[in-house]
């Protein structure tokens, strides 16, 4: 009978450390990262020009191109919101939104995700979409949201343009 107790004691103990030590040690929940919304872009109207990197200052952030050769503009867009376009004479259109908050505006609606398609630009991982005969690249860093489309010749074409990919300086 003393055993009986002694055991049932000894139980009760082990539990009690195992629930004290799961209440002390167990996963600690943290607390949700509140973001600042980014406050807007100052104003700059609509700014044209056939000098990608000009663009790129106006714009203020590292813009990507295959060729210097082309035209394009940085306007002001919704919400507080900096969108650069930039076509060049290759077919490539290169569009850009600052912050990145705003990538939804970089949207073609009429081209479906694939996942069976992984690059990387500048260590970011880039989504793909295409519909057999147009494709593009969707990534976005700290400072901005990106999106290559390239309306014919297909995802080999644009992955074939994107091993020629530059930056140009912000």
């Amino acid at each position: 009978m003393l055993k009986k107790i002694f055991s049932a004691l000894g139980m009760g103990f082990l539990l009690a450390v195992f629930y004290l030590l799961l209440s002390l040690g167990g996963r600690q929940e943290k607390a949700p990262v509140q973001q600042i919304p980014a406050s807007p872009l100052p104003s700059i109207g609509n700014v044209s020009s056939a000098s990608l990197p000009d663009l790129a200052a106006v714009f203020g952030a590292q813009v990507p191109f295959v060729s210097l050769s082309g035209s394009g503009a940085v306007q002001d867009a919704q919400a507080g919101a900096r969108l650069l376009t930039w076509q060049e004479d290759s077919g490539l259109t290169i569009t850009a939104v600052q912050p990145a908050s705003q990538a939804q505006l970089l949207r073609y609606d009429t081209l479906t995700p694939d996942s069976a398609y992984r690059w990387s630009i500048q260590e970011q991982t880039a989504l793909v979409a295409h519909d057999g005969s147009s494709a593009c690249a969707y990534y976005a860093t700290q400072d901005a949201a990106y999106a290559l489309y390239l309306p014919s010749g297909g995802v080999q074409a644009l992955e074939s343009l994107m091993t020629h990919l530059s930056f140009t300086d912000p």
